[in-house]
């Protein structure tokens, strides 16, 4: 941006045309009137194209395309590549040789992007040969085509070299023809530089953050039951997260504030009149209950020593009081009515205030054994086992594991969210192949509930009619027939309710029409209770709601860090730039119907064979 200020009048004189032109608008505002006038006549009508700028006595302009010789301004990784240049032949010769190289663009501010005193140069290579591709002659019209595809190389270049992982591409030449040499710089418009890099096609929610993307989430929370103000975030630090995430995604460095993989949580010590009344003395908790789950109680002193010895923290979202005060509540709706009601069912906050009496190395013995008896099997169990000592350790961050990818990857949920995806992904490449700076996505968007149904918001345009209906997949206990095996998988308590996604257009490769897409998707969890989860059902199943209590007690009672789950995996399918949503679903269907045709056929088959086989008499 150029600002420019003056106390008094400005005057412009030239002595030919002047011209002015913006990508954007152009708004003129004045105090007092606004004059034009001309000598000529004054026309008003659609825009001219963009005018090209005067380069030198050589070279007119440089532009480039996709495989199709589309015009374009923002490709992915594996695309093959065309670089047009066109020559003034009234000055240069055609057969003459020029030279160019390869560059990305870092002297400009590109948003969060790294600027820097000099660009990078790529280095080209000629498949055939091995040698480097950095000449190429005058060809027939003044017109000639550099070509190439770009490839895993630059992906790890990007990495190394740009902080927003994209390239800003453009091509320095030479020529020395019979006016001299003439050096330059194309397209001439940074503007026209190709952007390089993966695309992100959708970012659901942030890790971290609440479902309205205003303030931590409660889940991420931990502390003593002594709460804060809120905000816990202020929002200038959500908002440059927010920048921040749509530039470069989660930087496990940058962002560890939000997975809580940081010691910035002012502590503070208690002292003794702080010591929080429950309102209940221990000796009239009751006996009975307590007697039934064999909690070892501490005495009275050892009980109010611990107390004295808690924290507070800024990221303390529920008092003691708040805790303590929690019921599973059922939902009611009055017939042939739009009204509902909640009815105290079970007092889960009396578990919690029982609990809360009981040691930590008892609470984390209880957590684990029960979590481990009724949620996870096999290597699940094992999974769960990791989740719960990175809990204990208290230290935040981020968890992944292979064994939860895999898992992730054989569930039904998994297969229907990424065809939901793949059909968008061959809409968009079928409509805006040369425009995918339209496709791109990289905002956060958010979602409220009303009533039971949940809207999007900060969301690009509207969804259904872009044919986005994908958000997340989800991993839980399913249809009543499926909770017994779905519950107990070990992915449920790992994950549940995915509360984050995004999916990254990686590669495309292409053959003609015909092409393969590879894509990646993170989902991100919260490993971690808020207080809606001790008003659920789960929490009056005797001994199974153990877990919940022991779980919910650490975290925000005794102040043990939840972090964030992640799951990464990427996939790829192969398509046609002649088929979208409806030519893939059709062919689906299709497919089915032929294999239900078979199926059928093989059935009559085997009960002729049978009929056959059978006794005549």
């Amino acid at each position: 941006m150029r600002l420019r200020y003056s106390e008094s009048e400005i005057i412009k004189t030239t002595g030919g045309d002047h011209d002015i032109y913006s990508e954007g608008d152009i708004a003129t505002t004045a105090g007092g009137k606004i004059q034009e006038s001309c000598d000529g006549e004054t026309f008003f009508g659609n825009p001219d194209a963009i005018p090209e700028l005067k380069l030198g006595q050589y070279f007119k302009k440089g532009y480039w395309t996709n495989h199709k010789d589309e015009p374009i301004t923002r490709a992915v990784y594996g695309q093959k590549l065309r670089f047009h240049i066109e020559f003034d032949l009234e000055h240069a010769t055609i057969g003459d040789t020029f030279n160019f190289g390869l560059y990305d663009d870092d002297r400009n501010d590109y948003y969060e992007d790294t600027v820097k005193n000099v660009d990078d140069f790529i280095n080209l290579v000629l498949p055939a040969s091995g040698k480097d591709y950095n000449t190429e002659k005058i060809g027939e019209g003044g017109k000639t085509v550099i070509e190439f595809t770009t490839t895993d190389n630059l992906e790890n270049l990007v990495e190394k070299c740009d902080t927003d992982k994209i390239f800003e591409l453009y091509f320095r030449c030479s020529y020395n023809g019979k006016h001299g040499i003439e050096n330059v710089e194309l397209p001439t418009r940074i503007v026209n530089y190709l952007k390089l890099g993966t695309l992100v096609i959708d970012r659901y929610k942030m890790p971290g953050l609440n479902a309205k993307g205003t303030d931590v989430a409660e889940d991420m929370c931990y502390g003593t039951g002594y709460k804060k103000e809120k905000p816990i975030y202020q929002p200038e630090i959500v908002q440059k997260y927010k920048n921040q995430y749509q530039t470069f995604g989660f930087d496990n460095f940058t962002h560890r504030l939000f997975s809580n993989d940081d010691n910035s949580s002012l502590y503070e010590k208690l002292v003794e009149d702080e010591t929080p009344n429950t309102g209940t003395k221990l000796e009239e908790l009751s006996k009975t209950k307590i007697d039934k789950l064999k909690i070892d109680m501490p005495n009275a002193v050892s009980y109010k020593k611990a107390l004295q010895q808690r924290n507070k923290n800024k990221k303390a979202y529920y008092s003691t009081q708040e805790c303590y005060n929690t019921f599973y509540s059922p939902q009611f709706k009055i017939p042939w009515t739009d009204f509902s009601f909640k009815v105290p069912v079970y007092n889960s906050g009396l578990d919690v205030r029982l609990f809360d009496n009981i040691s930590d190395e008892l609470l984390f013995f209880t957590f684990k054994n029960t979590a481990e008896l009724y949620f996870a099997r096999g290597e699940m169990q094992d999974n769960l086992d990791q989740l719960i000592a990175k809990f204990k350790r208290s230290e935040g961050g981020i968890f992944e594991s292979p064994i939860m990818t895999k898992h992730a990857l054989a569930r039904s949920e998994t297969d229907e969210y990424c065809q939901k995806v793949e059909d968008y992904i061959a809409e968009q490449l079928k409509n805006n192949l040369s425009k995918l700076e339209e496709v791109e996505d990289v905002e956060p968007y958010f979602a409220k509930k009303i009533g039971v149904e949940n809207l999007f918001f900060n969301s690009k345009g509207e969804r259904s009619k872009r044919n986005k209906i994908f958000s997340k997949p989800t991993y839980s206990y399913g249809a009543l027939h499926e909770a017994p095996i779905k519950a107990t998988d070990g992915l449920t308590i790992a994950l549940n309710d995915i509360w984050a996604a995004e999916v990254l257009l990686k590669e495309l490769l292409f053959e003609g029409n015909n092409y393969t897409a590879k894509y990646e998707v993170i989902l991100w969890d919260h490993f971690g209770l808020d207080l809606p989860d001790m008003e659920k059902i789960f929490n009056i199943i005797p001994s199974v709601n153990e877990t919940f209590i022991s779980w919910f007690v650490l975290q925000h009672l005794r102040g043990y860090k939840p972090f964030l789950t992640k799951i990464k995996f990427q996939k790829e399918f192969q398509g046609s730039l002649l088929e979208g949503i409806d030519e893939k679903t059709k062919l689906r269907d299709e497919l089915a119907t032929e294999k239900r045709e078979q199926k059928a056929k093989e059935l009559n088959q085997k009960m002729r064979d049978d009929l056959w086989l059978e006794p005549k008499f």
